[in-house]
């Protein structure tokens, strides 16, 4: 939670593992519930899929930001940026339910447009997603899912680094947020 204009402003980070629940089933409610219950201004997620046949060919940024629109009865935005595809996965789209092949990825979801929106490709495959919103001022938020894997601490050093460059360039504040492994 940070002081902004002279009001609060909630920030929620989740890494998603794709919509699995604790019961190791996948339920996008459970998420929806969580994210309705905190009531953040934004929230940044990991491990977002889209057209996924083990998920239900799901479109997980647009039904998360519809159900929270009905848990909470205000219209939520989404924006998504695949990290990685699986470009010979169209098994969703030959049964006419999705619309390209499987991706995973990160995601913002606000109850207020998501502008100036960008994405920094980040060292061995990883990326950050950043964005503002416009009850947080000149705040930038960016989030990211850093490599895991003990041997990857260099690789997570060298994306940390990567972020600091990219977003030092910045003349506002800024806050990261993700799974930094």
């Amino acid at each position: 939670r940070a002081e902004l204009h002279s009001r609060s402003f909630t920030v929620m980070t989740c890494n998603l593992h794709h919509g699995i629940d604790g019961t190791s089933q996948y339920n996008l409610q459970r998420a929806i519930d969580a994210i309705a219950r905190i009531g953040p201004d934004l929230v940044g997620l990991q491990e977002v899929t889209r057209n996924h046949p083990f998920y239900a060919c799901d479109d997980q940024p647009a039904r998360l930001a519809a159900g929270l629109q009905r848990a909470t009865g205000r219209r939520w935005y989404q924006v998504y940026v695949k990290e990685w595809s699986v470009r010979s996965d169209l098994a969703c789209m030959q049964q006419g339910r999705g619309d390209g092949p499987n991706t995973e990825g990160l995601a913002l979801l606000a109850p207020e447009p998501i502008e100036s929106v960008r994405s920094l490709k980040l060292f061995n495959s990883r990326l950050a997603l950043a964005g503002r919103v416009r009850s947080a001022g000149p705040v930038l938020f960016v989030t990211t899912h850093l490599s895991h894997g003990a041997s990857r601490a260099d690789d997570r050093g060298r994306q940390v680094q990567e972020i600091v460059s990219w977003a030092g360039r910045e003349t506002s504040p800024i806050v990261l947020m993700g799974d930094m492994n």
